[in-house]
Formats: C-alpha cells, sequence, structure tokens
C-alpha cells in the first residue's frame, strides 16, 4: 500500500511549511505504527469511531441530518465513543447530540509538533475514520479540503482502522488532483455513491467497482414537537382545513453560482413563481422553509426577501404565505414536509425530507447532483435548472404541472421509498 506521504506534489498542498515540518509528520506516523499495540491498550477499551463533518463549519441541516444518523448508525453497530472531526465547536442547535469528544483536523495540517502527535495519536487509538462525503468528495467548494479528507482516510487506513466514505455524491468534472488521490485510496477504503449516476461517474474515473447506497437523511426520524415545527405544522393544517393545498418554497443562494452575479434573481423568480401559482389557483398556500444558515445571505434572508417582493406585487398574499421559524432542526423540517403537497426547493436534502415523507419536491438543481437522487424513485422532470427555472420562468410551468398529478407521484413514491430506506441502512454494512 502507498504511504500517505509519498505523492510530494499533493502534499506540499494540503501540508503547509518546510520539508523539516512535513518530515515530523512522518516521523510520528512512522511511530505511532510501530508502536500501534501500545497505543490501542491505551484507549479504555472503548471502541471508538472519528467522524468527520461534511463542511468546514456548522448551519447545514443537510450535514445536521447526516450527522445524526451516522452517529445513531455506528452506535447500533457497537461504537461507544464518537469522536467529531471538525475545526469549530458545535452548538446545541447545531446539534441536539453533541459528540463525546471533539477534535480539530487542523492540528494535524496546520499546528505545532505537540498538536499533530496528540491528533495522530488520538486517530491511532480509535477503531474506524468515516468520512461524511455529502457533496464534498469532488474539489467542487474546495480542492484543498478534498485532498486532506482523502489524505486523513489514507493516514488511518494505513495504522489498520476501516475507513469509509459515507454516500455522496460526484460531479461530471471532478478535480483532477481528487481524482488521481482518490484512485491512490486502498480497496479496503469504502467509497460509497448516494445515487445511480454518481456510482456510474466514481466507477468511470477511478476504475474500482463502487457500491451503490442512498443518502443517510433518509433514515432521519422526524420531530413534530420542536419550537419550530410545531406551529408550522399547525398553521398548515389550519389552511388545509379550509381546503387549501399547501406548497412549501426554499430559495438558496448557491443557486446564483455560475449563473447570477447575486442571489437577488433567485428571490424574485421565487417571488413571481409565487405569484403565478396563487393567481392561476388562489386554493394554494406557501410556506417558506430555510435549509442552510450559514453565512450572512442564507436561506432564511433570502426566503423572506422572496415572501417580501411577492408580499408587494401582490398584498392578498400576506395571509397565504408562512415563514417557517429559525433556527429549527433537520428533524422538525422533515415532519413539516409530511403536511406538505408539493415542495420547490434550491437544497437538496430538503427534497430528501420530502421524499422520506412521500411527498413529491421539485429541485432546482445544481452540480448535477439531484437528477442521480431521483433515479432511486423512477422519477423524471422534477428537477429544473437555475437558468431554466429563473431566466426561461420555466418554475411556473414545472410546478403547475406537478401540482396538477401530486397524489399519482405520492403513490409512487410510496411504492419506492422502502427500497431506498434499505439502501440508506446499507451505509453501515
Amino acid at each position: 500500500m502507498p504511504s500517505p506521504y509519498d505523492s510530494s506534489e499533493i502534499i506540499n498542498t494540503i501540508i503547509p511549511g518546510s520539508a523539516y515540518n512535513l518530515l515530523k509528520k512522518r516521523l510520528i506516523h512512522t511511530s505511532l505504527k510501530l508502536a500501534l499495540p501500545f497505543v490501542k491498550s491505551d484507549s479504555n477499551n472503548k471502541k471508538g469511531a472519528i467522524v468527520q463533518y461534511a463542511a468546514a463549519n456548522f448551519g447545514s441541516l443537510g450535514d445536521q441530518a447526516m450527522y445524526t444518523c451516522i452517529t445513531e448508525g455506528l452506535k447500533k453497530k457497537g461504537y461507544n465513543e464518537i469522536t467529531l472531526l471538525s475545526p469549530e465547536r458545535p452548538s446545541e442547535i447545531d446539534l441536539s447530540e453533541p459528540p463525546e469528544r471533539l477534535l480539530n483536523q487542523n492540528f494535524y495540517f496546520e499546528g505545532t509538533t505537540k498538536k499533530s502527535f496528540h491528533f495522530q495519536k488520538i486517530l491511532a487509538s480509535n477503531d474506524g475514520l468515516f468520512i461524511i462525503g455529502a457533496d464534498v468528495m469532488d474539489g467542487y467548494y474546495s480542492k484543498t479540503s478534498t485532498l486532506r479528507k482523502i489524505h486523513l482516510l489514507q493516514l488511518a487506513s494505513d495504522l489498520g482502522l476501516p475507513t469509509k466514505v459515507f454516500g455522496f455524491s460526484f460531479n461530471e468534472n471532478p478535480e483532477k488532483d481528487v481524482v488521481a488521490a482518490l484512485k491512490r485510496l486502498p480497496q479496503a477504503t469504502q467509497l460509497l455513491a448516494r445515487d445511480p449516476v454518481s456510482q456510474g461517474r466514481l466507477e468511470d474515473k477511478l476504475n474500482r467497482p463502487i457500491r451503490l447506497v442512498a443518502d443517510l437523511a433518509f433514515l432521519l426520524q422526524p420531530n413534530s414537537s420542536g419550537q419550530s415545527a410545531r406551529p408550522t405544522i399547525d398553521w398548515i393544517e389550519k389552511q388545509k382545513q379550509d381546503g387549501a393545498r399547501v406548497i412549501g418554497i426554499n430559495a438558496n443562494p448557491l443557486l446564483a453560482l455560475d449563473n447570477f452575479k447575486d442571489p437577488l434573481p433567485i428571490a424574485t423568480g421565487i417571488a413571481h413563481t409565487i405569484d403565478e401559482l396563487s393567481k392561476a389557483d388562489e386554493g394554494l398556500r406557501f410556506v417558506m422553509i430555510s435549509h442552510d444558515s450559514r453565512g450572512q445571505f442564507n436561506d432564511f434572508m433570502l426566503n423572506r426577501i422572496a415572501a417580501e417582493i411577492s408580499c408587494f406585487a401582490n398584498p392578498t398574499l400576506r395571509n397565504k404565505l408562512y415563514i417557517m421559524p429559525n433556527p429549527c432542526t433537520a428533524a422538525e423540517v422533515k415532519s413539516v414536509c409530511g403536511h406538505l403537497d408539493l415542495a420547490i426547493t434550491g437544497r437538496m436534502h430538503l427534497a430528501i425530507a420530502c421524499l422520506g415523507q412521500s411527498t413529491p419536491a421539485l429541485c432546482i438543481g445544481y452540480q448535477g447532483k439531484m437528477e442521480g437522487l431521483y433515479e432511486h424513485f423512477d422519477l423524471q422532470n422534477m428537477v429544473i435548472s437555475p437558468n431554466e427555472a429563473f431566466k426561461s420562468k420555466s418554475l411556473v410551468k414545472s410546478a403547475t404541472n406537478l401540482l396538477s398529478k401530486t397524489q399519482e407521484l405520492k403513490t409512487k413514491i410510496e411504492k419506492k421509498l422502502p427500497h431506498v430506506l434499505s439502501l440508506a441502512k446499507s451505509n453501515f454494512d
């Protein structure tokens, strides 16, 4: 098996500093490898798992959902101590159940020799390294961050630890260095694709079999009793008692990337869609649902802007539109999704929350990661590009089409859901 330090070009990219600094890390790794039986005997007989969070910071409810399901699944597999690998400490809002231990990966990559030793010793004393793959394994957001994840997999595997990247998507134009690094991973490292399209791309690029699973977030249990979910569900049910149908709406600022100069066209496009749908059917109601609170210009802000624009153009919408309170949890959002007739979303994990509740969701797609999701359900025409949605204004037409067959779609989803849940559970095989 190649050494984690063999590829000098990639190593120099992910580990800053001098050659002497790199040599010290390598010597620490070699020493711990030789002393592994003694390091393991010092671990208090606990079966420990290190889980690396998908993003560098907290705030994504999709990441929260996956982490919750991973920790629950690992504990069922006998891991009784979870170490979260993250550069920042989560709050109670970020993670309802905090990990037993927190470890900063920057201790290894950018820290002193003492911190590097501390990191590597904890890694060696555990019984598995598990990466939340999500959509961060192709280098789209940060090549360096992805290469660092892969390097940690190499380190852990070289120490004899089981290693796995839980179900992830892979875009059609991954970074070349990332592909090269993934190819260097040992066959024992499990790479799991969360959709058939990503599976095909990975097998084509890596020339190795890739096991198909479904996204871990399908396993999340809904929570209808939370402070955000309860009033939202009450409002939805009141509208339904009056004969209305309710659509969930999510505006994702990331849809502007590579498409617009700023996220404002997303807000105006969503506002236009709400206005047009309401004019065509006065019995429609709308719930604005945030699924990511990271940054200043996040879902909640964009949802509110879209709501205000739509109400400015059509004041009668104020009584037909509700903004789900923020902050909320992924489990609360999933419970709300079960009460919707349809959702229009720019977040894939909001679509997963809907599908897990047998609610159809129209996705405004990006990164080519959403089409594969719907292959699990044999559903077509459920994804529309940002350009189609907001430049050619096809979003209204697509939503109207789906509204005419929500019961048919719901039946199809219900039929496929048990198999998808089985695939999601197979992440832990």
